[in-house]
């Protein structure tokens, strides 16, 4: 419950910067609360940065441990401003370049369905949805209680749609799966398929059955389970990768299918649809690193 005060504190007090501020200001702006973060939660900062510098071993970033994470820090500010600003009566509209829309098209011209495996970068929860929904394609999306603001049952119930609210514009469905009805949600997502649907999932470490390919000095836990699904049901699986260029210009790109493996089984093919991912987002956080959001899913052996 502390937690979610601190959180409703932080966004009263963004609120207003939000609605004033030129987005074009907003990075330099939160640079304030972040550096605050750092000062007041240094040892957990800490932590953090000796976390990334172990992961990133011996490879080169464009940045260093201490840098990604203040820039991440900042980021998460900037996010939530994103989130605020579009409750102005005009909204927010950035500029966002989409590309490799064709392979989407392709896709769905295939009859099978499309898997969108959207990587978690700061701003991609939202931007992906406008890209999408501008390209003309109001996708289901499958999403979690905890998605926004807080993981308590106060902030799921009170905090996290603040943040859902606004990502609903961009979607044509929003699936929400939990503990207790995910067979039943999974199902319902294999019916979209099934009828030709589009269909987006993040990135992430949330499932039963889990996958650690080599990622930088490391391993990262991924959740195998949109990659099985592809397997499964003769969907097409498109990774997609949304970066901020500069403030206000963003950059939502969709690359090539990852392809199966027609002959393994469900799982073998998932594993190494997901080593192929990870084989795609690796030079991608080498060069953002401080918009990637998954530091934590990398184990250091």
């Amino acid at each position: 419950m502390a937690g979610d005060l601190v959180e409703l504190v932080r966004l009263a007090a963004l609120l207003p910067f939000s609605w004033v501020v030129p987005a074009r200001h907003w990075p330099s702006l939160t640079r304030v609360p972040a550096l605050l973060d750092s000062v007041f939660r240094r040892e957990t900062i800490e932590e953090r940065i000796l976390h990334v510098g172990k992961v990133l071993g011996e490879h080169s970033a464009t940045a260093s441990p201490r840098d990604i994470v203040r820039d991440w820090l900042a980021f998460n500010y900037e996010s939530r401003m994103q989130i605020l600003r579009g409750y102005r009566p005009d909204r927010w509209c950035p500029e966002i370049e989409l590309g490799g829309l064709e392979h989407l098209e392709n896709g769905i011209r295939g009859g099978h369905g499309v898997v969108l495996w959207v990587a978690n970068f700061a701003f991609s929860s939202q931007i992906t949805k406008m890209a999408l929904s501008r390209a003309g394609h109001a996708v289901c999306h499958l999403s979690r209680p905890t998605h926004g603001f807080s993981r308590s049952a106060f902030g799921i119930r009170a905090l996290n749609p603040i943040q859902t609210r606004i990502e609903d514009r961009y979607l044509g469905e929003r699936l929400t799966v939990t503990q207790q009805d995910g067979r039943k949600v999974w199902q319902m997502i294999q019916e979209k398929l099934g009828r030709n649907g589009v269909v987006s999932i993040t990135v992430g470490d949330q499932a039963k059955r889990i996958a650690r390919p080599r990622f930088l000095a490391g391993r990262i836990r991924l959740a195998t389970g949109p990659a099985a699904l592809a397997c499964r049901t003769g969907a097409v699986l498109l990774p997609v990768f949304t970066l901020r260029l500069e403030p206000g210009r963003f950059s939502c790109r969709i690359g090539p299918p990852i392809e199966k493996m027609p002959e393994a089984d469900d799982g073998t093919c998932a594993e190494r649809m997901v080593e192929e991912y990870v084989s795609r987002l690796q030079p991608l956080v080498l060069r953002h690193p401080g918009l990637w959001r998954n530091w934590s899913l990398v184990d250091v052996e």
